[in-house]
């Protein structure tokens, strides 16, 4: 019975990472699983010059992903898309404010492929890391705040410069997480003749202070 108990934790947690573990047939790198709604994967392309994103957002409206200042609306620069029969559209914008996104003068994002299925969104789309335009952020292999969104509802109007008030997401269907955009780092295998080296220091006494080092 003991060695049940001991097995199945382990068992309990190749599980769970088996579930949120990215496929390993997905051609970008790197993997987020924010929540049961919403999910992303990121790549630099070219060179490092430019990035290419994936969002799945368990929805049949809008969908959108943003880099933040402070972790929200508020000077975010945005990527909102969504499929409407069967045609993908993409929008690059920013917020001023913590209210509707403002559609860039300049757009700076490549559509690449959108699909839609009866539970989910797919968005993928390309950016530069440095476009020029006084609303985008530049992207670079740091930690960013990212924000993100989605609605039930799709613009019926694509030609937009504000984003519509009635198309605005529920606050159950945002959020703020931070990510480390360099992402997955390439294990460096080991040597076949390497080999551990215990190091101890027998009969130390630890002085009674805040820190020893």
């Amino acid at each position: 019975m003991g060695l049940v108990t001991k097995v199945v934790p382990s068992l309990l947690a190749l599980t769970l990472l088996q579930a949120f573990k990215p496929s390993e047939a997905h051609e970008l790198l790197n993997h987020k699983v924010v929540n049961d709604k919403f999910e992303f994967w990121w790549q630099f392309m070219d060179a490092d010059s430019s990035v290419v994103f994936e969002l799945k957002c368990r929805t049949q409206g809008w969908c959108g992903l943003g880099l933040s200042p402070k972790g929200d609306m508020e000077g975010a620069d945005l990527f909102i898309g969504w499929v409407r029969n069967g045609v993908g559209y993409l929008k690059d914008a920013h917020a001023k404010t913590n209210g509707p996104p403002t559609v860039d003068a300049q757009n700076d994002l490549t559509l690449i492929n959108a699909t839609e299925s009866g539970t989910h969104t797919i968005l993928r789309f390309k950016r530069p890391l440095s476009t020029g335009d006084e609303f985008d952020m530049p992207i670079s292999k740091d930690t960013f705040k990212l924000i993100y969104a989605s609605s039930n509802q799709d613009p019926l109007n694509t030609e937009f410069t504000t984003f519509p008030y009635n198309l605005m997401h529920e606050k159950t269907d945002r959020g703020t997480v931070k990510i480390n955009f360099a992402g997955i780092k390439p294990d460096i295998p080991l040597p076949a003749n390497h080999f551990p080296i215990n190091m101890q220091m027998p009969n130390v006494t630890i002085p009674n202070v805040d820190t020893t080092y």
